[in-house]
């Protein structure tokens, strides 16, 4: 079963993902994390990110499609297992609209709930300049436009959420709480795993 978790980049949510990973491994609780971005770039050809993110949208589409396909049928194999699914509901596109993550037929019948991380938008911001991310839209470092994005990503996600009707979480990733933060990620994949 999938936890879905989404966030936009610089709220910290691959790291928090990765630490709550290590958490559950401390305390024998299976959780397995998906290498969406190695995976990806396998399937377009590509060796990184920034080259992904370079090619035409269409192939990207195409590569993320084969990519869900390849998961849900993995899942298909071992429903017990519980992985964390580390990508988007929304991305701003170039022209200024949004691309929104699309609803898959099979989500209601895969996936345990959906989490989105926040952060603050000055620390978002100054984690963009600060770690070297690849700035993938025109506005990656406009204050507002990184607002803009977050409400967007939490209100997708939200909404999708209630369409599938399973649980939709929000968490808070404070600046220097890297752990906390994972802590808190863990407790609630626990607790929808117990179905609470």
């Amino acid at each position: 079963m999938f936890l879905y978790v989404g966030g936009i980049p610089g709220v910290g949510k691959t790291t928090v993902i990765r630490r709550s990973i290590e958490l559950a491994k401390e305390i024998n609780f299976h959780l397995q994390g998906l290498n969406e971005k190695r995976i990806l770039c396998q399937i377009a050809g590509v060796s990184s990110t920034e080259e992904y993110a370079k090619l035409p949208a269409e192939i990207r589409a195409q590569a993320r499609k084969r990519m869900v396909d390849h998961f849900y049928e993995v899942d298909e194999q071992d429903l017990t297992t519980i992985r964390i699914r580390d990508d988007h509901f929304t991305a701003p596109n170039k022209d200024g609209t949004y691309w929104v993550r699309p609803l898959a037929a099979r989500d209601k019948l895969h996936t345990l709930a959906f989490v989105v991380i926040t952060a603050e938008p000055d620390n978002i911001l100054q984690r963009r300049l600060t770690r070297g991310f690849f700035p993938s839209e025109p506005n990656f470092f406009n204050l507002n436009e990184i607002i803009r994005h977050q409400e967007m990503e939490v209100k997708i996600a939200s909404s999708q959420a209630e369409y599938l009707n399973i649980p939709f979480k929000i968490v808070e990733n404070e600046e220097g709480k890297i752990v906390q933060t994972s802590k808190l990620l863990l407790s609630l994949i626990k607790e929808v795993a117990r179905g609470g």
